[in-house]
């Protein structure tokens, strides 16, 4: 089991208490999800394309599990409703992708998407069904096995990124939109301010739909949401990197902030900030490290990957870079308030 090490200060209007456990240097974390128990779950893989779906309780124990299809990249996560953990897997040189699932035991099935599509990303509903995100389609997949798949627009398609709402509708980002699917794949979209294609989507459990974008070459990073009124909000996020969100038990958002050029810094702060739908963003800072993915349990505490760095060892020449585990405690709406 993975020992807490000592934490970085935490700035924030009332403490918290942070565990991070190390992982093995040969691991890249990558995807999250929880389970029932707010229990961690997320994909890891290695420079030979190895990957694993691993597990970590909050008490730091680590378990893993290799996949079964050699060379299979896990882009995305999601809790089913029958309690397994259900994944999308990009299968090098084979024309056939996959869905697997794997249980609390850490037994992996694995299902074929028919026509060589490749699904990117995945959400779960209330009644067992996995929806899935693929190039020009949003695609469905029933606990006894069988595809649906929904063409989408020419125009506005690639989905990145999926999740499931509130009202029983599927969420998903578009090129210039943010798209909504009914479970019986009727299509509705809603035009953004630019023609960029969001990265991230999440749906609060109050109706709100907030999606982001990393910054590019036309705009800065930018955090959206749609309200239950169906009304589009976009806030510049200037100066900064996202590189993840979530929303938690209070309907808030919470997300992960990189430099822009962590070249030219001397000491690398990374940050984890929550955002009210009026803009307001309180932070938590890190330095030298970097929180990556990140995810918040039903009772608020924050799980997030992260890299950290040696600026010391990285004069010399030396590796600098080791990932982990974090876990942010004690840390509720009541922090912000």
């Amino acid at each position: 089991m993975p020992s807490p090490v000592s934490t970085p200060t935490v700035q924030a209007n009332h403490p918290a208490s942070l565990q991070e456990f190390p992982l093995s240097s040969a691991f890249t974390p990558g995807a999250v999800a929880l389970d029932g128990q707010g229990n961690l779950w997320f994909a890891e893989s290695d420079g030979n394309l190895t990957t694993k779906i691993a597990q970590m309780t909050s008490n730091g124990v680590l378990h893993e599990y290799p996949l079964p299809t050699p060379q299979a990249l896990v882009s995305h996560l999601t809790l089913g409703a029958d309690h397994t953990i259900w994944f999308t897997e990009y299968v090098l040189d084979e024309p056939n992708n996959k869905i697997g699932k794997i249980t609390p035991e850490g037994v992996v099935s694995e299902f074929l998407i028919p026509d060589g599509h490749i699904p990117q990303a995945i959400t779960a509903t209330a009644n067992g069904d996995l929806w899935f995100a693929e190039p020009n389609a949003i695609g469905c997949l029933t606990l006894q096995g069988d595809v649906q798949e929904y063409p989408l627009p020419p125009q506005t398609g690639n989905p990145q990124a999926i999740a499931a709402g509130a009202d029983g509708n599927l969420w998903f980002t578009e090129i210039g939109h943010i798209g909504q699917i009914t479970p019986t794949g009727t299509l509705h979209e809603y035009p953004l301010e630019n023609d960029e294609l969001p990265t991230f989507i999440n749906a609060s459990s109050d109706g709100t739909i907030w999606f982001a974008d990393i910054p590019t070459a036309n705009h800065p990073a930018y955090i959206g949401y749609i309200d239950k009124e169906r009304k589009v909000t976009q806030i510049s996020q200037q100066h900064t990197q996202i590189n993840d969100i979530t929303s938690g038990p209070d309907g808030k958002l919470w997300f992960t902030e990189a430099p822009l050029d962590i070249s030219a810094s001397t000491t690398i702060i990374g940050k984890i900030s929550r955002m009210t739908t009026d803009g307001t963003t309180n932070t938590i800072t890190f330095a030298n490290r970097l929180p990556e993915k990140i995810i918040q349990t039903s009772t608020g505490k924050i799980w997030f990957t992260e890299q950290t760095f040696n600026p010391q060892k990285a004069k010399k020449g030396a590796t600098h870079k080791l990932y982990k585990i974090g876990l942010l405690e004690d840390l509720t709406i009541e922090h912000y308030q």
